[in-house]
């Protein structure tokens, strides 16, 4: 029994695998695909260099199909559909500089908490141990500045900023504010993202975003010489 695939809509991947004239023996549907198994042979693809009919035990048409599995059904990455746009935020983008960018957090129903951002870096990077030195260079600054913003506006009775990675890989810090009446540490983190027990509409969030928004403006112009040289040029165009 040999694999091949096609988008569950009609039509091959690109030219990466064809199937011969043969019945279907069963179909599995995962978001969007179907994965079809023939009796028989695939077909390799003459973009890989492959002329001849081969069985599927062959590696490379074993690599060819896991590229394809990687590239068109793996999830696409949160933090990089924010940083370009594709998803909205509350508020639009409150920072932005060539490494940064803060926004309001979101999520399908509004937003996990009001006020809690995110802090993250424009390039796709999964490690904090891979950011590279021009990205950590001013990240203190951009941390610091948020959390003093944030407390202008919402006077938490603590502010946290922690970064885990674990759900959405791309590196990203939450900035959260714990408000009075709210559990402390772990419990509150369980609260917000595992029990959605604080969430709020988008229209809420994005008022408390545009009034942050407003404050880290003022922070940032109001920096000294040397620490404007580090963040005004990338902001003014945020």
């Amino acid at each position: 029994m040999y694999w091949t695939l096609r988008q569950a809509q009609g039509g091959l991947l690109g030219t990466a695998a064809s199937w011969l004239a043969a019945p279907t023996v069963s179909i599995s549907r995962m978001r969007g695909f179907e994965f079809i198994l023939l009796p028989g042979i695939v077909h390799a693809p003459p973009s890989a260099m492959l002329r001849e009919r081969t069985p599927l035990a062959c590696p490379s048409i074993k690599k060819v199909l896991l590229l394809l599995l990687r590239e068109f059904i793996m999830e696409k990455c949160l933090g990089c559909e924010i940083v370009s746009g594709n998803i909205n935020t509350p508020g639009g983008i409150l920072y932005e500089d060539e490494y940064w960018t803060v926004t309001h957090s979101t999520a399908s129903n509004g937003a996990p908490l009001k006020g809690m951002l995110i802090l993250q870096p424009k390039r796709h990077c999964t490690h904090l141990a891979d950011l590279k030195l021009e990205e950590v260079e001013n990240f203190g600054l951009i941390l610091h500045n948020t959390c003093k913003a944030m407390d202008a506006i919402l006077h938490p009775m603590k502010t946290y900023a922690c970064s885990v990675g674990e759900t959405v890989k791309h590196v990203h810090f939450m900035i959260i504010p714990r408000m009075d009446g709210m559990p402390i540490g772990a419990e509150l983190l369980k609260q917000i993202l595992e029990e959605q027990k604080w969430v709020c509409s988008f229209e809420e969030a994005a008022d408390v975003a545009i009034k942050i928004h407003g404050k880290l403006d003022s922070l940032l112009y109001g920096l000294n010489d040397k620490e404007t040289r580090i963040v005004k040029d990338g902001y003014s165009n945020g």
